[in-house]
């Protein structure tokens, strides 16, 4: 359990919170995007990091978007809806969505005790871990093998 100043900390509003709720519907996209649709874990990430999280801004849609880098949603509290090729996903408290990069998404806004972490995973991690871990552990084995086959395990 997170203590009493961490929660509070994690539900106070963002600069782009504030912004959504004095009215401003639309994000940024200048602040994330590098094209029309592809957030960039550049813009995001501190430089020469290969792993970072965020906490989603609350109150605003995002419109379809992918990203060149790795995402794993968890929701903390709350709920969360994601829309991929049609299909709504809705999250829950302790559920996570792990979504590849390049995959076009678009996320509904969300309220105020929903509190949801980015957790931004760039290709260069998943290099590293396995560099690191080897090809003896079965857990790089399954990492590897859920992120690029499609085939179940």
């Amino acid at each position: 359990m997170l203590s009493q100043a961490i929660l509070e900390k994690l539900l106070a509003f963002s600069d782009e919170e504030i912004d959504a709720l004095n009215g401003k519907v639309n994000i940024d996209r200048s602040i994330y995007l590098d094209d029309e649709e592809t957030i960039d874990a550049r813009k995001i990430l501190d430089e020469g990091a290969l792993i970072g999280v965020r906490k989603h801004t609350r109150f605003m849609s995002y419109p379809a978007h992918k990203h060149n880098y790795i995402e794993l949603m968890y929701v903390y509290s709350g709920t969360m809806t994601t829309t991929i090729d049609d299909h709504d996903i809705h999250l829950k408290t302790g559920q996570l969505l792990l979504v590849n990069q390049a995959i076009k998404h678009s996320i509904a806004p969300s309220g105020e005790n929903d509190i949801i972490f980015n957790f931004i995973i760039k290709q260069e991690m998943l290099s590293f871990l396995s560099s690191v871990m080897g090809s003896e552990y079965k857990l790089n084995d399954f990492i590897f093998h859920s992120l690029y086959s499609s085939e179940n395990i």
